[in-house]
């Protein structure tokens, strides 16, 4: 599952095509000092969790899209600007 996976401070995480699985982690939220987070290409379910709405402060680049089970409707405010047509989720 993506919560097994631990994350470190830095600026790229890139844990895209890694057969994740279940709910994105609320903890994620916490990482201020990522740029650059992809989590696309896995088995990823549920909703982005409200506490990553932190993230949108420096986040820069954020990749969700093929995770046939995500739902990207509820995309918090601070990541509003991955949302939409071609964003985060495409």
């Amino acid at each position: 599952t993506p919560s097994s996976h631990r994350c470190v401070a830095s600026p790229t995480k890139t844990r895209s095509d890694n057969q994740l699985s279940g709910p994105l982690p609320d903890a994620w939220g916490a990482m201020r000092a990522v740029r650059d987070l992809d989590v696309a290409n896995n088995k990823v379910s549920g909703g982005v969790p409200p506490s990553w709405d932190a993230l949108g402060k420096g986040l820069q680049v954020l990749r969700l899209g093929r995770n046939p089970g995500l739902d990207c409707g509820g995309m918090p405010k601070g990541l509003a600007k991955f949302a939409g047509g071609g964003g985060a989720c495409a």
